[in-house]
């Protein structure tokens, strides 16, 4: 295993452990053990736990970039259309861990909002720019007359980031993708002309 692997190898098995357990719950010493990383190696690519999280939070950050291309960037597909696959395909992948997971960013920066102001600004910076992702998409409904009427995609925007953050809490603690498909089918229900599936 390369320099470049045994890091990644650290990274991926924090994202699970701590979307299962927290940051506070994911010790050190669990997340080397399930990377099979011996304990002086972490201090190689990592100065302490809380620049192992920012590593972590940013590698998660980039996958999802990936994935808010893939969807807003499908130009066989309408932007309500674009909208919803996006939360089509992110149900599908909540799903994949029997809906206890969520959104990395979302939990560790709430988890750690009082006591590191650090991992709780990269978290809202990140979440900034998704919420930049979808007022872009929102942006180009409106010049396609998909929203059912003149509502600011800025404000539109970060009402989807905020009820959707939400569902995912429900999500966890019923472990079912109710909350998220009555979120979605509400969305469009309320605020676009179509239901933005696939004709």
């Amino acid at each position: 295993m390369t320099t470049s692997e045994k890091r990644q190898s650290i990274i991926e098995t924090g994202k699970g452990l701590f979307l299962e357990r927290g940051y506070s719950a994911a010790g050190l010493k669990d997340i080397l053990q399930h990377a099979g990383i011996p304990k002086g190696s972490f201090y190689h690519f990592f100065a302490s736990k809380q620049d192992f999280a920012e590593a972590v939070m940013r590698s998660y950050d980039r996958q999802f970039e990936d994935f808010f291309d893939a969807c807003f960037q499908d130009c066989s597909l309408t932007p309500a259309q674009q909208l919803r696959t996006f939360f089509d395909l992110s149900i599908e992948r909540l799903g994949l861990d029997g809906f206890r997971g969520g959104c990395l960013i979302g939990t560790l920066g709430q988890e750690t909002g009082a006591t590191s102001r650090a991992l709780a600004g990269l978290a809202d910076d990140i979440i900034g720019r998704w919420q930049k992702r979808i007022e872009s998409c929102l942006k180009r409904a409106a010049d396609a007359e998909e929203l059912a009427y003149d509502v600011a995609p800025a404000e539109l925007a970060q009402f989807i980031v905020n009820g959707w953050e939400g569902a995912m809490l429900r999500m966890r603690l019923e472990q079912s993708p109710a909350p998220l498909r009555n979120f979605v089918s509400t969305l469009f229900a309320g605020y676009f002309t179509t239901d933005g599936r696939r004709g």
